[in-house]
């Protein structure tokens, strides 16, 4: 028996979900690195 109904996700709704976990992760490593860089001057 093999599942016939399998719905495949769009292509933008993938780059979508990318995004909103990309976005805020960049974020973090860009405040992460000003601070990192602040400790050592």
């Amino acid at each position: 028996m093999e599942n016939t109904n399998i719905k495949k996700t769009s292509a933008a709704t993938i780059a979508i979900a990318w995004l909103v976990v990309t976005i805020p992760l960049l974020y973090g490593i860009y405040y992460t690195a000003l601070k990192a860089l602040a400790l050592f001057q």
